[in-house]
Protein backbone atom coordinates (compact mmCIF):
# COMPACT_ATOMS: atom_id res chain seq x y z
CA UNK A 1 0.00 0.00 0.00
CA UNK A 2 0.97 3.44 -0.87
CA UNK A 3 0.90 6.78 1.25
CA UNK A 4 0.51 9.49 -0.34
CA UNK A 5 0.37 13.29 1.77
CA UNK A 6 1.74 16.74 0.35
CA UNK A 7 5.38 18.16 1.67
CA UNK A 8 5.07 20.54 4.86
CA UNK A 9 7.07 23.21 3.33
CA UNK A 10 6.66 23.16 -0.65
CA UNK A 11 3.19 21.55 -0.54
CA UNK A 12 4.72 19.20 -3.58
CA UNK A 13 2.42 15.77 -3.40
CA UNK A 14 4.71 12.75 -2.39
CA UNK A 15 4.40 9.15 -2.27
CA UNK A 16 5.45 6.72 0.35
CA UNK A 17 5.86 2.84 0.65
CA UNK A 18 3.49 1.70 3.86
CA UNK A 19 6.44 0.63 5.41
CA UNK A 20 8.42 4.56 5.96
CA UNK A 21 5.26 5.29 8.27
CA UNK A 22 6.65 7.33 10.89
CA UNK A 23 9.80 7.84 9.53
CA UNK A 24 12.04 11.05 8.51
CA UNK A 25 13.51 11.58 5.02
CA UNK A 26 14.26 14.99 2.94
CA UNK A 27 11.93 16.00 0.15
CA UNK A 28 12.95 15.74 -3.08
CA UNK A 29 11.83 18.85 -4.43
CA UNK A 30 12.54 21.06 -1.39
CA UNK A 31 15.35 19.66 0.21
CA UNK A 32 13.75 20.09 3.67
CA UNK A 33 13.35 17.26 6.83
CA UNK A 34 9.73 15.73 6.16
CA UNK A 35 8.12 12.95 8.22
CA UNK A 36 5.78 10.12 6.63
CA UNK A 37 2.51 10.01 7.97
CA UNK A 38 0.95 7.09 10.09
CA UNK A 39 -0.89 4.64 7.66
CA UNK A 40 -4.54 5.23 6.95
CA UNK A 41 -6.78 3.20 9.08
CA UNK A 42 -10.38 2.04 8.51
CA UNK A 43 -13.05 2.53 11.26
CA UNK A 44 -16.67 1.51 10.21
CA UNK A 45 -16.33 2.04 6.43
CA UNK A 46 -14.29 5.64 6.97
CA UNK A 47 -10.76 6.61 6.82
CA UNK A 48 -9.08 8.52 8.71
CA UNK A 49 -5.28 9.48 8.55
CA UNK A 50 -2.92 10.79 11.55
CA UNK A 51 -0.95 13.77 10.03
CA UNK A 52 2.29 14.68 9.74
CA UNK A 53 4.12 15.66 12.98
CA UNK A 54 7.27 17.72 12.85
CA UNK A 55 9.44 15.81 14.93
CA UNK A 56 12.16 14.17 13.46
CA UNK A 57 13.40 10.65 14.04
CA UNK A 58 17.20 10.10 14.81
CA UNK A 59 18.85 6.88 12.83
CA UNK A 60 15.85 7.35 10.10
CA UNK A 61 15.30 4.69 7.11
CA UNK A 62 13.30 6.81 5.00
CA UNK A 63 15.50 8.76 2.13
CA UNK A 64 13.94 10.69 -0.62
CA UNK A 65 14.52 10.15 -4.23
CA UNK A 66 16.85 12.63 -5.91
CA UNK A 67 15.02 14.69 -9.26
CA UNK A 68 11.96 16.35 -9.52
CA UNK A 69 9.07 14.22 -11.33
CA UNK A 70 6.35 16.18 -13.07
CA UNK A 71 3.28 15.60 -10.50
CA UNK A 72 3.85 13.09 -7.75
CA UNK A 73 7.32 12.44 -6.03
CA UNK A 74 8.42 9.42 -4.13
CA UNK A 75 10.36 8.84 -0.35
CA UNK A 76 11.72 5.86 -0.26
Amino acid sequence: MVIEFHCPHCEVRLKAGENLAGKSGTCPNCNKEIQVPEAATTDEGSDTTDEASETTEENSEATAQSGKQKDDESVS
